[in-house]
């Protein structure tokens, strides 16, 4: 599969990890090589995912049940290789919260990543900051600075406007997740509230420039007006993660800006929790790249849901490959079968309807046979 069109009978070479050659002949003679018959299945450039809590979950499946973050790191890596991820932004939420999304215990996680000395896959950092959180301000600029964060975003998850829409849908948020008594719940929205009202535009630009001044990446996340949007623009935000509505789809994606939807969306056929259609954003042209989100095993099958809506494969396979490397910046070596690029691959066959990720490739070693 390549970046704008399918390839069949065709030889894909490479030489010490770097995709020498594609050819549409039989193999050449090549004494002493490795040869991998794909049987007629898919090739395909291997997955990559920039928006993945898989990690917070892996290190804390259960709130205050935290497990070593090497060991975590391990097992996930092997998971995503067997579902075609080869490479994987690592999402890490400093909202001053608690467990793994406690501030210290995200960076402890960080450096974890960044400083392994084997990997399976490639594993990238996406710092996630909330904006009410403006005692992290001084470590996340730390981050930004030491080189650990390959894409930054900004959220606001503030009750009335975002993610909740209304008072009541943040009520119902912490009513479910945490359980709390009513007058508890009612002191949570009112501290929301009173903390977003300190929120200043100068502040956040200020660490948007912080990020673009690295050469990071930055993402806007759940915006909900065409206002957000053209702040986001002007601040430097590159990327729109989940907007809202079409509206601010639309102005995304005339503002230039990458837009991003969920494969757990697309797979299911809508929102878990009753926003946009992913697919109908597709549709309209509106949503260029598919991330993860919070279910990993959702991205292959997403792809496939998004080919049998637009009947073009090509296109639905740069929305998990070439486009989220063009948006991190990562497109030189990564998210296309091309001469000179790192041989970062899968083969992808199917077991009924479903796709299967036979074999995975990174850096033209095998990483995974199923």
């Amino acid at each position: 599969v390549l970046k704008d069109r399918l390839l069949e009978h065709a030889v894909l070479v490479i030489e010490n990890g770097v995709i020498k050659d594609i050819l549409q002949m039989n193999p050449p003679d090549c004494a002493g090589c490795d040869v991998v018959d794909a049987d007629g299945m898919l090739v395909m450039p291997g997955m990559i995912d920039i928006h993945s809590d898989a990690v917070e979950k892996e290190i804390e499946p259960r709130p205050d049940i935290r497990f070593p973050i090497e060991l975590a790191l391990s097992q996930l890596e092997r998971r995503l290789a067997s579902q075609g991820l080869t490479g994987v932004f690592h999402s890490l939420s400093f909202a001053g919260g608690d467990g793994v999304r406690d501030d210290r215990i995200a960076k402890s996680i960080i450096v974890q990543i960044k400083q392994r000395p084997r990997s399976v896959i490639r594993n990238f950092v996406h710092l996630r900051y909330e904006i009410t959180n403006f005692e992290s301000l001084p470590l996340v600029g730390e981050l930004l600075q030491s080189g650990s964060v390959d894409l930054f975003s900004i959220m606001d998850h503030s009750p009335g406007q975002g993610q909740y829409q209304t008072m009541e849908d943040y009520a119902h948020y912490v009513r479910k997740t945490y359980r709390l008594p009513e007058e508890q719940i009612a002191r949570i929205v009112e501290e929301r509230l009173t903390r977003r009202k300190m929120v200043s535009a100068e502040t956040l630009t200020g660490i948007v420039h912080s990020a673009v001044e690295q050469r990071i990446p930055v993402a806007s996340h759940d915006d909900d007006t065409v206002a957000k949007i053209q702040w986001a623009r002007s601040a430097g935000v590159s990327i729109a993660e989940f907007p809202i509505n079409m509206e601010t789809a639309e102005q995304a994606t005339a503002k230039k800006l990458f837009v991003l939807v969920g494969a757990p969306n697309i797979a299911r056929g809508g929102s878990h929790n009753g926003n946009l259609s992913a697919l109908d954003l597709i549709k309209a042209g509106f949503a260029n790249i598919v991330c993860s989100d919070y279910y990993t095993a959702s991205m292959l099958y997403a792809v496939f849901k998004v080919a049998e809506a637009i009947h073009d494969l090509p296109e639905a396979v740069k929305m998990v490959t070439l486009n989220p490397a063009i948006a991190t910046r990562k497109d030189k070596m990564f998210g296309s079968l091309e001469q000179g690029k790192q041989a970062d691959l899968i083969i992808v066959g199917s077991c009924g309807e479903l796709p299967v990720v036979h074999k995975t490739f990174v850096n033209g070693k095998l990483v995974y046979s199923g």
